[in-house]
């Protein structure tokens, strides 16, 4: 039987608005089966990959048995099933907190099906950049349909409402045949990603924040409220590290 190691956020660390103290993870789940994954799902804000020292960004991968996909835009998630289903995979379909739902700033969809799919590998992936390569390889339906930018192996999903489908009892995704070939151009849209000085810029910023909430919080150490935004900075510049 194949088993998986995810990692866990404590529902402390994720806000109502998926923001959050998101820079670590509290957990990691070993050797657990695929319905043991669903479990986790339902019960935790959760990430499929693991980390060196726990630090949630791509540069600190250890690794991955997962690719994921987000679906917000009211696709059936029953034609992934059937996709799915035909070409003898496992998976397990999730629903979001706005499943069925008018969501806060997307008023406009109306209720649509909103969820998230993870399908396991048959390899475990220990680079970001091949990554991105297997999530770019699969059914051009699930490509066409998700959202635009589900590159980040780092990335988490928020608790889910239910189950919508599962199987385990086919076959992991196949990646032996992909490419290990990393190609910066081709995997990389230019537009999405921040340049490096802009980077440094907001890195300054959360450090000129930290100096300052440190100097609050020492003076008045029972301020709380000091302290949590002192880590959220501090949060903030490990994930711009990772950009």
């Amino acid at each position: 039987m194949n088993t998986y190691n995810i990692s866990l956020l404590e529902p402390w660390r994720v806000k109502k608005d998926k923001s959050g103290y998101l820079g670590k993870v509290d957990e990691v789940v070993t050797d657990i089966s695929l319905l043991e994954v669903a479990g986790y799902l339902l019960e935790y804000s959760t990430t499929m990959a693991t980390f060196h020292n726990n630090i949630r960004k791509k540069t600190s991968l250890n690794e991955i048995q997962f690719i994921q996909y987000d679906f917000d835009n009211g696709h059936p998630y029953e034609n992934i099933v059937k996709l799915l289903d035909d070409n003898n995979l496992n998976y397990i379909i999730a629903a979001s907190q706005s499943h069925m739902e008018i969501k806060t700033g997307h008023e406009d969809k109306g209720i649509i099906p909103r969820y998230h799919l993870y399908i396991p590998l048959n390899e475990t992936i220990t680079c970001y950049e091949y990554y991105v390569n297997v999530i770019q390889s699969i059914f051009p339906e699930i490509l066409e349909n998700c959202d635009a930018n589900p590159k980040d192996a780092s990335r988490y999903f928020k608790k889910h409402k239910e189950i919508l489908s599962f199987e385990d009892e086919h076959d992991n995704y196949d990646i032996s045949n992909i490419s290990k070939e990393l190609s910066y151009k081709t995997i990389y849209n230019k537009q999405k990603y921040t340049s490096l000085s802009n980077i440094y810029n907001k890195i300054q910023d959360e450090l000129s924040v930290i100096t300052s909430l440190y100097d609050d919080f020492q003076k008045n150490p029972s301020n709380t409220h000091a302290f949590l935004k002192h880590e959220k900075a501090f949060d903030n510049i490990v994930e711009l590290g990772g950009q």
